[in-house]
């Protein structure tokens, strides 16, 4: 069997992702401190050089592999994208992309958390997007033209994928699916920043705030009374454009829907306690929608 080519790497963690090709050299001092590791995938053998502090194995495959906008492509033209990009790690709070800034790359969340906002001048500032492993963020102002509008962020320690801009917008020029899914994320992001303004200039506090909590109730699986807010109080409110104390008054008043706050964890006295915050958005990811258990949600 011959040996891996080096296809990716990692500057902050020494991650080496490989698939067959001829042996690399390695250096003497990385020899005593790097493994060998082996990853069977859709019955591919992928090879990974690691540090001994890094447990990254099989992550990259399990996080990206069945996400947009590398759902659709073959593993040949998978792993051609790999080698394209890099891993690389980050503490919280540190600035991935400022506002004002030229977008460089494109980024894939494959553990902890980033998010995106926007600040004046006076400190001022409003966190537009929350991301999750699996989510991407900066692909739309990739092709926006001109600097960026926002600050990406991370929220502690943080581990990523990410794309040069050049490379992404060659993978939409010479492959379709790649392109159609592209599509589908830019759309995806207007989406949300209509979703964002609806919240933010047309709803109550307390509206905000059930509206939110519908949302994370339904990503829960909606059959759960319990749920863990997945963000910090502190960044929940900038998304919904309050203050903290804001939010802390609208979480009591949600005691009169049946709902209770204790901490990150949410209560519910029913599955049906957050319907009264649904709308038209809300219901087309809703599973009880079009059935005859969901008696308030007939919008």
């Amino acid at each position: 069997m011959p040996y891996p080519r080096h296809i990716c790497t990692s500057d902050s963690t020494k991650i080496k992702i490989q698939a067959c090709g001829s042996q690399p050299s390695l250096e003497a001092n990385q020899v005593s401190h790097v493994r060998r590791q082996t990853y069977l995938a859709d019955n591919r053998r992928w090879i990974l050089k690691m540090t001994d502090s890094t447990n990254m194995l099989a992550v990259v495959w399990q996080r990206l592999r069945k996400v947009q906008p590398f759902a659709d492509l073959s593993d040949d033209r998978f792993q051609s994208v790999l080698g394209g990009g890099m891993i690389r790690t980050f503490t919280d709070g540190h600035i991935l992309v400022h506002q004002g800034d030229p977008p460089s790359h494109m980024f894939f969340v494959l553990e902890g958390q980033l998010r995106t906002l926007l600040s004046n001048e006076d400190g001022r500032e409003v966190t537009l997007r929350l991301l999750d492993p699996g989510v991407s963020c900066m692909g739309t102002v990739l092709f926006m033209g001109g600097l960026s509008p926002v600050t990406v962020e991370t929220v502690g320690e943080v581990r990523v994928f990410q794309l040069p801009g050049h490379f992404v917008k060659n993978l939409v020029l010479q492959h379709p699916p790649f392109a159609n899914s592209m599509l589908g994320i830019i759309a995806a992001n207007y989406r949300g920043a209509i979703q964002q303004i609806d919240t933010v200039t047309l709803r109550t506090p307390l509206q905000r705030i059930g509206h939110y909590l519908l949302v994370e109730h339904i990503l829960n699986g909606s059959d759960d009374l319990m749920f863990e807010l997945r963000f910090k109080k502190s960044l929940i409110a900038s998304h919904l454009g309050m203050t903290p104390e804001t939010l802390s008054r609208a979480f009591r008043k949600m005691q009169q829907y049946g709902i209770t706050i204790d901490g990150q964890t949410v209560r519910l006295k029913d599955a049906f306690a957050l319907c009264h915050f649904c709308d038209l958005d809300t219901k087309e990811c809703c599973p009880f929608r079009g059935s005859k258990d969901c008696l308030i949600c007939e919008i």
